[in-house]
């Protein structure tokens, strides 16, 4: 870009619209997180009816023959026991309509997860976002720099990556090779033989 190619007034116009967009971009970010968010939420709140499928009604059907089966082997061996009926144990059929995510706890482990996923999306977008439209801001801006001095200054300005490179995998595993503190020690222990 050079200043014979872009006037004054269509850059003041560039920028304003650059600003504009991206306040538009937070704005989208936002929404489809949110989106993401209750398609996640649907997904584990899902149920499946096997009275809604031919194929899972057919196993259903075999699955509960084949425990009236066991069940009836297990009430025979029990009289032979000597064990009353009504003491002995006893095979049942039963469908579960989900799976892990039928249990609270395992549904809010699962949304923490959902949620820093669709987190870090939501401001990797931003970032990239934000960087592109810094670097046609800075693009139109240097094209009206006259000076050499205003050049080089920003040249000068160090890019986020240089002042915060990504971690690689080794970095991360040293993370897990750091010593846990005594606290916090004492209460996964205390924690395991609750369980």
């Amino acid at each position: 870009m050079t200043d014979e190619t872009i006037s004054k007034g269509d850059r003041d116009a560039l920028l304003i619209v650059l600003r504009k967009r991206d306040k538009a971009m937070r704005a989208v970010a936002a929404q489809r997180k949110a989106a993401n968010m209750a398609e996640f939420e649907k997904a584990i709140s899902r149920e499946v009816r096997w009275q809604e499928d031919g194929t899972l009604a057919q196993a259903v059907d075999y699955g509960i023959e084949a425990a009236r089966q066991a069940d009836k082997m297990i009430a025979e061996r029990c009289k032979e026991l000597s064990i009353p009926d009504r003491f002995r144990p006893k095979l049942q059929w039963t469908w579960a309509t989900r799976g892990e995510n039928a249990v609270e706890e395992r549904r809010r482990e699962l949304r923490l997860m959902a949620k820093a996923h669709f987190e870090a999306q939501e401001k990797e977008a931003l970032a990239k976002a934000e960087l592109h439209s810094l670097d046609v801001q800075e693009k139109l801006i240097a094209s009206s720099l006259t000076s050499a001095e205003a050049r080089a200054f920003l040249d000068k300005i160090p890019s986020v990556e240089s002042l915060m490179p990504p971690m690689n995998e080794k970095e991360v595993m040293a993370l897990f090779a750091a010593p846990v503190p005594p606290d916090i020690k004492r209460i996964a222990e205390r924690a395991r033989y609750d369980a």
